[in-house]
């Protein structure tokens, strides 16, 4: 019964979120936080027990991308423990004081056709993508790659989620929302992927989890992780990444200095986590 390491990553991660969700108790308003402890709980002893028994390699290594939906909505229901209100204003602040506005309104206002708003929606649905498919290639190529970069990527993830739980920033569309204001007196457009992100953030998209900006830092660990394994995949990541870096902005997910951040931050964690896996665990 060999438990892998990112799978022991799952557990701590989830222990603390237990120590976390148990202090904060009385901040939690929207759900019994018993029902988080006892899920949390059973995730645990899950993975303890019955997850070692799973001989297929596909499913004992993509299951915690099942998990991670649920790690990111968590956010939705904690990110208040600390802070009752986001800490927007201050971004919108420094976007206005280098750009005098939001970025993305400039953006939207230089380029507002509907092919570069497709092209923009499309790059920002590739994040879903750049996680995922270098798992893929990696099931084929290397069962250790894979290993190694499950716990890269999920430690990254769960960095950024901690920080997000104790440090709520909405992003621009949210924040207006939230303020009772319309971000733009035009509503973004496109095609397919405009109307296949709209509805995938109508469902799984959370305020709070902007700063520094997740989609950014974890785009460019994974360009990190893959670069290298192969030259045409690694530079399609990091055309991606760089799509990614821009179409934050555009869509008013993220603030300038989210994207700013979210490149130092997850420039960090791939040293740190990189470092922890070769010299500890590899």
């Amino acid at each position: 019964m060999k438990l892998k390491a990112f799978e022991w990553l799952l557990i701590v991660y989830q222990l603390i979120l237990i120590v976390i969700i148990a202090a904060y108790r009385k901040n939690i308003t929207e759900i019994d936080y018993r029902y988080l402890i006892a899920l949390h709980t059973i995730c645990i002893l899950t993975i303890i027990f019955f997850i070692p028994l799973i001989k297929n390699n596909f499913i004992r290594l993509f299951y915690p991308f099942l998990i991670l939906p649920f790690f990111y909505n968590e956010i939705g229901l904690l990110h208040h423990i600390l802070y009752s209100v986001p800490q927007d204003a201050i971004f919108m602040q420094i976007d206005k004081f280098i750009f005098r506005e939001n970025i993305g309104l400039t953006l939207c206002r230089h380029f507002p056709s509907r092919i570069f708003s497709e092209i923009m929606h499309f790059f920002y649905f590739s994040y879903y993508l750049v996680t995922i498919v270098p798992a893929l290639y990696l099931l084929k190529k290397s069962i250790s790659g894979l290993e190694r970069y499950l716990f890269i990527l999920l430690c990254s993830f769960f960095l950024f989620y901690v920080i997000f739980i104790f440090y709520p920033v909405y992003g621009p569309e949210f924040y207006m929302e939230y303020l009772g204001k319309t971000v733009s007196p035009k509503k973004l457009s496109g095609y397919y992927f405009h109307n296949i992100l709209k509805f995938i953030l109508s469902k799984a998209e959370r305020p709070g989890a902007a700063f520094p900006s997740s989609h950014v830092g974890i785009s460019l660990i994974v360009f990190l992780i893959m670069k290298n394994y192969n030259k045409i995949f690694s530079a399609i990541i990091f055309i991606c990444f760089l799509g990614i870096c821009v179409s934050t902005i555009y869509i008013r997910a993220h603030y300038f200095i989210d994207v700013v951040a979210g490149l130092l931050v997850g420039y960090i964690f791939y040293l740190f986590i990189k470092f922890i896996y070769d010299k500890l665990i590899g």
